[in-house]
């Protein structure tokens, strides 16, 4: 549920629709200091409150909620989103929570669009069975800023870190560039018993 954006070719989009929402559905919630506990809670209820939000004016817009559980204390239950508008908030924004916006393409320049349209780039995968085909869309830059970069002209472009098939595996890992100078790169203490699950 890290990755918020999932672009899907349509010709395989309701297969991967179906059984991606049966995955999410199914993750445990809770106290992270539970085995069992996947999603645990957010930081805090600000940040509860921002994201819910911005799902919450999503499905205002027209998005279609195909999983969305209850909100306990500071943890909120997996959301998958189809139909968003592309314009949306939610569509350009770090989310940082467990919100998924499926969005379906057509061909691979629809794609890389997609994937360009932010003014985020932390990371990025691209699976496919065709590994020359997805080097080549990978090496389309899609965590350079594409046309929404006119809303920040003084912001200098930067890439985040690029996977080839499995997403999050340190082992398979493409550091790409790293940040500028004066914001350097910086290790995080994964220490999930700081966050409160109320």
């Amino acid at each position: 549920m890290s990755a918020n954006r999932i672009v899907v070719h349509s010709s395989v989009s309701t297969d991967f629709r179906d059984r991606f929402c049966r995955k999410a559905s199914a993750l445990t919630t809770g106290d992270p200091a539970e085995a069992a506990t996947v999603i645990g809670p957010l930081i805090n209820a600000r940040q509860v409150a921002a994201l819910e939000k911005k799902v919450d004016d999503a499905a205002a817009a027209g998005a279609k909620a195909l999983v969305r559980g209850e909100t306990v204390g500071n943890v909120i239950a997996p959301v998958v989103l189809e139909n968003v508008d592309r314009e949306s908030a939610i569509a350009h924004d770090e989310l940082f929570g467990p919100v998924v916006l499926l969005m379906e393409f057509g061909d691979d320049q629809e794609a890389i669009d997609i994937a360009n349209d932010t003014d985020f780039g932390l990371s990025g995968a691209v699976h496919t069975r065709d590994i020359s085909r997805g080097i080549r869309i990978a090496r389309q830059n899609p965590h350079r800023h594409g046309p929404r970069q006119r809303r920040h002209p003084r912001r200098r472009a930067h890439r985040g870190i690029r996977w080839r098939e499995a997403f999050g595996d340190r082992t398979t890992e493409r550091p790409v560039q790293h940040r500028r100078a004066d914001h350097p790169s910086s290790a995080v203490n994964h220490g999930r018993r700081n966050y409160p699950c109320q």
